[in-house]
C-alpha cells in the first residue's frame, strides 16, 4: 500500500500495518499514521485474474482410485502375454528334442559289449554272453545263438525276402511273428500280452514281453522283437530266468537289462 507524509509530502511503499501503528518517513523521519485497515482491499477481493494458479489449482480433475487399479491390472496382463509369447516362441524355434532309445550304453553301467553280426547289424549284450554257433537254414538266413553262465539264452534270426519292403510293419500278433523252423523262435508262451511298437536304431519293431511267476527260484521271462528292414526281417528272443522272489511278492522285477539291449539293435553303414 502507498502512503503520503503529510509535511514532506513524499510517498512510500508499505506492507498492511494494524489501525494506530505508526511508520517513519524516509524523507523527513515524520511519523506519519498508517490509515485505517479497511482501506486495504480484503483478500476476498483480490482477483482471480492476478492469481490464476493458486486460485484453480484445486479445480484440477483428479484420478480416481478404480482408475489406478484398472491401469495396474491392464499393465500386468500385457506383461504376462509378452512372458508367455516369448516361452512360445522360444519352445517353438528351439531344436526338437529326439524321443529315442539310447541306442548304446556306456559299458561301464551295464557291463556290456557291441556284437557284429556279419549281415551288417549289430547289437550290445552284456558281457557274460557267448556266441555258440551261427548257422544258415535251409531257406538261407542266418540263425546266431548265445548263452551266459546262468542259462539265458539269446536266438536272432535275419530272414532277407524282398517282399519285406522298408514301409513293411513287423506283426503285431505273437503267433506271426514266430519262426516255425527255429525251435528257439517258435516255442509258445501260454497267454498273450499286447506287443509295444518301438523304433530301434531307425527300424520299425515289435516287442512282445512274457513272464511266469516262480518261488524262490526266480522268473521264467521271454522278450521276443521282430525288426524290419529294407528286404530283411529280424527276430530275436531272449529267454531264461532271472532273479528270486518268493510266494508273497506281489509284483515282479522284470530282467531290464536284457530288454534293453534288445533296443541297441542298430544298422552297420
Amino acid at each position: 500500500m502507498q502512503i503520503t507524509c503529510l509535511r514532506c509530502g513524499r510517498q512510500q511503499s508499505i506492507t498492511p500495518q494494524p489501525r494506530g501503528t505508526k511508520v517513519r518517513c524516509t524523507g523527513c523521519d515524520t511519523l506519519i499514521d498508517v490509515p485505517d485497515d479497511s482501506q486495504i482491499p480484503p483478500s476476498s477481493q483480490i482477483s482471480e485474474r492476478a492469481f490464476p494458479n493458486y486460485l484453480n489449482r484445486n479445480n484440477t480433475p483428479s484420478i480416481s482410485n478404480d482408475a489406478i487399479i484398472f491401469t495396474a491390472v491392464i499393465g500386468l496382463f500385457v506383461l504376462v502375454l509378452v512372458i508367455v509369447t516369448s516361452a512360445v516362441i522360444r519352445l517353438v524355434t528351439a531344436d526338437p528334442i529326439e524321443a529315442a532309445v539310447s541306442e548304446e550304453p556306456t559299458e561301464a553301467a551295464v557291463a556290456a559289449t557291441r556284437f557284429v553280426f556279419d549281415e551288417g547289424y549289430s547289437i550290445m549284450l552284456p558281457l557274460e554272453f557267448k556266441q555258440l554257433s551261427r548257422q544258415e537254414s535251409e531257406r538261407g538266413y542266418a540263425v546266431y545263438r548265445f548263452q551266459d553262465g546262468e542259462g539265458c539264452r539269446l536266438t536272432t534270426a535275419i530272414i532277407p525276402n524282398e517282399a519285406y519292403s522298408r514301409m513293411t510293419s513287423p506283426p503285431r500278433d505273437y503267433a506271426k511273428a514266430l519262426v516255425k523252423s527255429v525251435p528257439e523262435l517258435s516255442e509258445g508262451v501260454d497267454g498273450d500280452v499286447q506287443p509295444t511298437r518301438v523304433t530301434v536304431g531307425s527300424l520299425p519293431a515289435t516287442i512282445f514281453r512274457f513272464y511266469e511267476k516262480e518261488n524262490y527260484r526266480g522268473v521264467n521271462f521271454t522278450y521276443h522283437m521282430v525288426a524290419m528292414d529294407r528286404g530283411k526281417k529280424l527276430v530275436l528272443r531272449f529267454a531264461g530266468k532271472y532273479g528270486g522272489f518268493s510266494e508273497n511278492a506281489e509284483s515282479i522285477t522284470m530282467p531290464d537289462h536284457w530288454y534293453d539291449a534288445l533296443l541297441t539293435l542298430k544298422e552297420e553303414r
